[in-house]
């Protein structure tokens, strides 16, 4: 069987695209969520990702030219090499608790299971004080107005801090400019990992909007509006899981920011005096080649001064 491969909308203004190279070659086997190549739109060069598997039979668009959204730009082979599967696994088992052993198995979304070594990612985690999130929400929420939530805050926040930090916005060992957010909304069913494109030129209300537009478009059946694709950068709340000790691998080929609901620590004041305070804890996880622990833990040091600081 023979799938194509299309060019999809990246971005609202999007009608066409110019193609700049092809990131695989022909007779290569191609994963699902893979980059296969890059186009530019907007003088912004965006990765387009396979949304099927298996062995790439032809190239249907050359370098440079210019292509209609929509569009047939490869041809994909099925692969017969029978996956394994697993009823034993749940959606979700890509969670690891800390302190789990280090060798892992675990299931992306389509019921694939993958064996990976724990050593091949890094975890950097950093506990950042909550009370810095609350202020800034206040600060947008005007006249008692509550559209602006705790999620936005972080959301806006990591984007500042991967323009502070754009080694960290990659996907596939390739740093992009334009940062594609991805987020994870759960439903009964399944998770979800929306892309909000060119994410960094979006103000915290419109952040805000569009996040809330997507979150109803999914959990009301509406995936049609909704876009998949192009993720340069992963966040997933575990604090709306209830979960406040376990981080996440990453489920696409970018780095997955984790975090917690706030935890009740005793904490010591800059007046050296002890008191009770809440904390969100942050885990950056990586399996990228090029992005080391000391890129992680930049990162989040940035990411914890604009929360509490900027």
């Amino acid at each position: 069987m023979t799938h194509n491969i299309i060019l999809p909308k990246l971005s609202d203004a999007m009608h066409q695209a110019t193609m700049k190279g092809w990131l695989k070659s022909i007779g290569e086997t191609l994963m699902k969520g893979e980059a296969i190549a890059e186009v530019e739109t907007g003088s912004v060069i965006m990765p387009i990702m396979s949304t099927v598997e298996g062995i790439i039979k032809e190239f249907l668009i050359k370098e440079d030219e210019v292509v209609s959204i929509g569009t047939t730009i490869a041809i994909v082979v099925e692969n017969e090499k029978k996956e394994i599967l697993s009823e034993n696994i749940k959606t979700n088992d890509n969670i690891i608790g800390e302190g789990e052993k280090d060798n892992v198995d675990f299931q992306d979304l389509d019921k694939r299971v993958t064996i990976c070594n724990r050593d091949d990612y890094i975890f950097v985690t950093k506990e950042i004080d909550y009370e810095g999130i609350l202020a800034k929400k206040k600060n947008c929420n005007n006249d008692g107005d509550e559209n602006i939530t705790s999620n936005d805050i972080i959301m806006y926040a990591v984007i500042m801090a991967l323009k502070d930090i754009p080694e960290i916005n990659c996907l596939n060992n390739v740093v992009y400019e334009s940062i594609n957010l991805a987020f994870c909304v759960n439903t009964e069913a399944v998770s979800h990992y929306p892309v909000l494109p060119i994410a960094s030129a979006k103000n915290i209300n419109l952040l805000s909007s569009e996040t809330k537009r997507i979150i109803h478009a999914i959990r009301n059946g509406k995936l049609e509006e909704v876009n998949f694709n192009q993720p340069t950068f992963t966040i997933y709340n575990l604090g709306a899981d209830g979960m406040n000790s376990f981080f996440i691998l990453p489920s696409t080929e970018t780095c997955c920011l984790s975090f917690t609901s706030p935890i009740s620590k005793p904490i010591v004041t800059d007046n050296n005096e002890v008191v009770v305070g809440k904390l969100l804890k942050f885990c950056l996880s990586s399996n990228q080649k090029n992005i080391n622990s000391t890129m992680c833990a930049a990162f989040l040091n940035r990411l914890s001064e604009i929360i509490n600081n900027d």
